[in-house]
């Protein structure tokens, strides 16, 4: 029998079980957290858990990335258009998102982020694409240039987020305004310096 997800108690359960394995990620490597531990401290049996998770590499993954839809949400992105400050915010949501992982899951190792990466660039990129697909004139033409475009955008902007976590240099204000603006330009910014300096 398929669970309700309305039904007031599988909502229930289900939060018992977010709310235990944040509590345990923060004391705990995830490597050495079982699915035992979890319903133990969520006080619920086995069955109930495997009703609603097939291991707690999915549990993982769906408290992951309903973390990201959070941090997109509070970011109030316009999703009318893409521009740059489309990209500023998006920018900013993902350096939210890395904090709060960072303040709710504090013995997260970067295995684990590892494991999660592509999730997340994934999810990223369905966002930008959502965006990006009506405001072209025919978006069932839709290129395979701009399909790039998109892999390439959220992988930057990741990657800049990834690297500010690793040391806020900058707040993450600043940074958005500085990318944004070196992820709008792209390569051509990169060529345009080779070719001064003489490289090209």
């Amino acid at each position: 029998m398929i669970a309700n997800e309305n039904d007031p108690r599988v909502i229930r359960s289900k939060q018992l079980i977010k709310d235990a394995f944040i509590k345990l990620m923060m004391e705990r490597d995830f490597e050495s957290i079982t699915v035992k531990d979890i319903t133990e401290l969520a006080t619920i049996n086995r069955a109930t858990f495997y009703a609603h998770y097939v291991d707690k590499y999915m549990l993982l993954e769906v408290l992951f990335l309903e973390f990201f839809d959070q941090t997109l949400a509070r970011n109030k992105i316009d999703d009318s258009s893409f521009s740059i400050e489309t990209l500023e915010k998006l920018i900013m949501a993902v350096c939210d998102y890395f904090m709060f992982i960072k303040n709710a899951c504090r013995k997260i190792s970067s295995s684990v982020m590892s494991l999660m990466e592509e999730k997340i660039i994934s999810r990223l990129a369905a966002f930008i694409a959502g965006i990006a697909k009506p405001c072209v004139a025919e978006p069932e033409h839709f290129s395979e240039e701009m399909e790039l475009s998109i892999i390439i955008v959220s992988w930057s902007i990741y990657g800049v987020a990834l690297k500010w976590n690793n040391n806020k240099s900058l707040s993450k204000e600043e940074l958005a305004v500085k990318s944004a603006k070196l992820i709008q330009n792209g390569a051509n910014g990169l060529l345009l310096l080779s070719s001064a300096k003489g490289v090209l």
